[in-house]
């Protein structure tokens, strides 16, 4: 894949609160939690917005999907689902390490539900309504 890396300013009301960079190649996609946090990821590199500050994270795979809670983020890789706490980003826990391709997710009724590329569905508890 082409290394080409795009760059992008970050600001929140106006103000500019950083920079994050992804390869080219990818559409960078956000997810926003009730509470208005945020998340920007592309590739296997994300950012997460709280309180106006920027951290910027890295997971071993590509990024298919990020949901937010109250809470926590849950990070839907390749073939992996990870948990990260809001307060502590460093703390991170796998909630499903598969041996299959992960071609979808939903977050319903408090739980996500990731299905594989055999069609069989997993469904990890989240409490996303927070």
């Amino acid at each position: 894949m082409n290394g080409e890396m795009s760059i992008y300013k970050v600001d929140v009301d106006g103000l500019i609160i950083g920079e994050c960079e992804f390869i080219s190649a990818y559409t960078p996609r956000f997810s926003v939690s009730r509470s208005g946090d945020i998340s920007v990821y592309a590739g296997r590199n994300w950012i997460f917005i709280k309180n106006r500050t920027l951290a910027r994270l890295f997971e071993g795979e590509d990024i298919q999907r990020i949901y937010l809670n109250s809470e926590g983020v849950f990070i839907i890789c390749d073939s992996v689902v990870i948990y990260r706490n809001m307060s502590n980003m460093d703390f991170s826990k796998t909630l499903l390490d598969h041996d299959e391709l992960i071609v979808s997710s939903v977050a319903s009724g408090g739980k996500i539900i990731v299905t594989d590329f055999r069609g069989r569905e997993y469904r990890i508890d989240s409490d996303l309504r927070g």
